[in-house]
């Protein structure tokens, strides 16, 4: 894994398998999607217009859970309307 410094906390990094992901230390968690704080005005809208709202965590205890920006929700489960990697 390799990590390049990012502002807010977040670092990128490269798993065995070559995909990117970024881990916040301090809050210990770790996503496959760039978080919303790195991206641009157009990486957000593109996230957006493919109905990219959902984001993977996981919780200080393990649990991966699903939160949704727009909405402001968070599920346990994976709405069958929405699309998540798993966590790194």
């Amino acid at each position: 894994m390799s990590a390049a410094v990012a502002s807010h906390g977040w670092t990128e990094h490269t798993a065995k398998s070559g995909r990117k992901y970024w881990h916040h230390k301090e809050r210990g968690t770790s996503v496959w999607t760039k978080p919303d704080e790195l991206q641009t005005p157009e990486e957000r809208a593109a996230a957006a217009a493919a109905g990219g709202a959902w984001k993977q965590y996981t919780n200080e205890k393990g649990r991966v859970y699903y939160y949704n920006a727009a909405t402001k929700q968070t599920s346990w489960t994976l709405p069958s309307n929405a699309a998540a990697a798993p966590p790194p």
